[in-house]
């Protein structure tokens, strides 16, 4: 896969990424290159990431970020448990002593379900 960055063909030229045994030697021949505030060593450490990330699948990120489908599969799931535990709550606490959308077992079910929730969300 070529790179997409535009002086990735110069800088693999120049040899500098031939034969690195390490993460600190990458490290010494980039900063070889000049300041370490210029564009090219900010252009090396990008053609590096991008290769890196290119040849490590397990870093894609297709693989950390949910689909649309699995993000409402979760949120009909929640709503399907929402509503069996309503009318299950519904003939527990009937008549006056029901507390409506506070009350107990919509708490626990509630609490149950957040922190899932949130961690959907967020991915």
């Amino acid at each position: 896969m070529p790179s997409k960055h535009g002086n990735a063909g110069l800088l693999i030229k120049r040899g500098l990424y031939d034969n690195v045994r390490s993460f600190s030697e990458l490290e010494k021949r980039i900063s070889a290159l000049g300041d370490e505030n210029s564009k090219t060593v900010g252009d090396a450490f990008e053609i590096f990431v991008e290769g890196y990330v290119a040849t490590h699948q397990k870093l894609q990120a297709e693989t950390v970020w949910l689909v649309r489908s699995e993000f409402w599969a979760w949120y009909i799931f929640v709503v399907i448990v929402l509503i069996v535990f309503g009318a299950i709550n519904g003939s527990l606490y009937p008549g006056p002593l029901a507390m409506g959308p506070v009350s107990y077992v919509t708490m626990a079910i509630v609490l149950g379900l957040i922190l899932p929730s949130l961690a959907v969300s967020v991915r």
